[in-house]
């Protein structure tokens, strides 16, 4: 029989069905993992909230990783490594993409903030209802002044699969 020390576990498309739910059998065998001290560790795109969402669902006590890997956090949610996109390339990025792209919304992500430029973008609403998350209105400009840098930016819906 094979011995484990760790198990890491992608969230979407892996774990978790198109209803964003993990079936009893999976909750079963992850709670046994960690019962036998063999830390289950949760990856995804998702923003630690997003993450959390799943782990909550599990009863899971481990380390995450976010972003796919630019936010990786401890079993207490302490950060262990925390990278991404530096301020003002984050900004002349988006300067770019709303130059080059005007009718495409993208999302910026910082740490649990999802900043985006409007709340009347369908695929906003779709992501907020399915990750049970608020996004923010505002500036990039203005939110890097309190962070140093984005986590991630994508379209608002990409890789969300309509429930059901």
């Amino acid at each position: 029989m094979n011995t484990y020390s760790i198990v890491l576990l992608d969230i979407d498309g892996t774990l978790v069905d198109s209803n964003d739910q993990i079936t009893h059998n999976t909750k079963s065998l992850l709670n046994r993992l960690e019962k036998k001290e063999i830390p289950v560790v949760l990856c995804s795109a998702r923003s630690p909230s997003g993450v959390e969402m799943v782990v909550r669902q599990v009863g899971l006590h481990s380390p995450i990783v976010c972003y796919g890997g630019g936010l990786i956090m401890d079993a207490d949610r302490a950060i262990i490594e925390d990278r991404g996109i530096e301020g003002n390339t984050a900004v002349r990025f988006k300067q770019f993409a709303a130059r080059e792209f005007p009718k495409v919304t993208v999302s910026t992500y910082m740490y649990d903030i999802w900043l985006v430029d409007s709340l009347s973008d369908p695929n906003v609403q779709l992501v907020s209802q399915r990750n049970q998350c608020e996004p923010l209105v505002g500036e990039l400009e203005a939110a890097i002044r309190s962070v140093s840098h984005v986590h991630r930016y994508c379209r608002p819906g990409s890789g969300v699969r309509p429930a059901g």
